[in-house]
């Protein structure tokens, strides 16, 4: 099917969608002092979930941390029993899921604390940052969402750069101009998350999006200052290797939440999917060329120390 015959039946198939207004969000006290529960998805990356253990292992606030392992193959389930020795707040499972939102679905229903970090197992925290979420829950009570920023860094963890499409929030550019929150950076509070339903399973390059577009209906979505964790940046990626069929997913949820055809967020998208489509069908050694190039040129616009809490 043509790139253009299928972005036609996927605005056939999807009406629009008024995103409700916003409500007020009180701080639930019942239990106490709010405290983090911590969701890891991980499938096939033992390279990296053990910095991710590590950097949530050293945080204060912390209650627990549910790695969700759909079945992996290259050690990282190896990696998690030898960390929960000396990890008494990490608990994890091994088994085959619907997929990362499914995963992260099933650690929210294992998990018991009032605010929830969502951090992927490529990804990791800086020092302080479930601290700064705790505390800005207490500033806006109200709030079913709190974003800072993150440093997009390489394969290695040196850092590339800060995430530059980052802005306030405003519920109408999240749905035409695109998706502006870095998702481990971000924090939400349980109740919130519970009143939507979770994550939509079905979802599986822009369930976060969703997830931001539904939590602004019941309650306020916050940027905060400073930086908060490390988002991985490379060519294996989920989002990377997405492809159309990444494409036409954005395009469908574009189409639910009443985007029109006029809006930015379809150029960008495309044109990302686009480039993709070129890096791709390059030879092996020319694509490396100017991956590591770009690389270069963005590390050079680092000229200062990490600005983390």
């Amino acid at each position: 099917m043509s790139h253009a015959r299928a972005v036609s039946r996927l605005a056939a198939q999807d009406a629009p969608r008024v995103i409700p207004s916003v409500a007020q969000w009180p701080m639930d006290r019942s239990r106490g002092i709010p405290r983090v529960s911590v969701l890891t998805p991980n499938l096939n990356k033992a390279g990296f979930i053990g910095r991710c253990i590590e950097s949530v292992a050293t945080q204060e606030g912390l209650a627990e941390h549910w790695v969700i392992d759909g079945g992996s193959t290259d050690g990282s389930v190896e990696i998690l029993r030898r960390s929960e020795a000396s990890h008494p707040c990490l608990r994890w499972i091994s088994e085959p899921d619907g997929g990362q939102a499914d995963a992260i679905n099933k650690a929210l229903a294992l998990s018991s604390s009032d605010i929830i970090g969502w951090l992927n197992s490529d990804d990791y925290y800086y020092p302080g940052a479930l601290e700064e979420a705790l505390r800005q829950f207490d500033v806006h009570p109200s709030a079913s969402v709190i974003y800072g920023n993150v440093h997009l860094v390489d394969l290695h963890g040196e850092v590339i750069r800060e995430f530059e499409h980052i802005e306030d929030f405003n519920q109408m550019r999240l749905v035409r101009v695109g998706n502006f929150i870095p998702q481990p950076a971000a924090f939400m509070r349980r109740e919130a998350v519970e009143a939507i339903g979770g994550l939509n399973s079905e979802l599986h390059w822009t369930m976060d999006w969703d997830l931001w577009l539904r939590l602004s209906g019941v309650g306020e979505v916050i940027r905060v200052p400073g930086v908060l964790a490390c988002s991985r940046e490379y060519s294996h990626t989920k989002t990377a290797t997405g492809g159309t069929r990444r494409y036409l997913e954005v395009v469908r949820l574009l189409r639910r939440n009443g985007a029109p055809w006029a809006a930015p967020a379809y150029r960008r998208y495309l044109y990302g999917w686009l480039l993709a489509e070129i890096m791709r069908r390059l030879p092996a050694r020319v694509g490396r060329r100017i991956r590591a190039a770009r690389t270069a040129s963005l590390a050079r616009t680092v000229s200062s120390p990490p600005s983390h809490v």
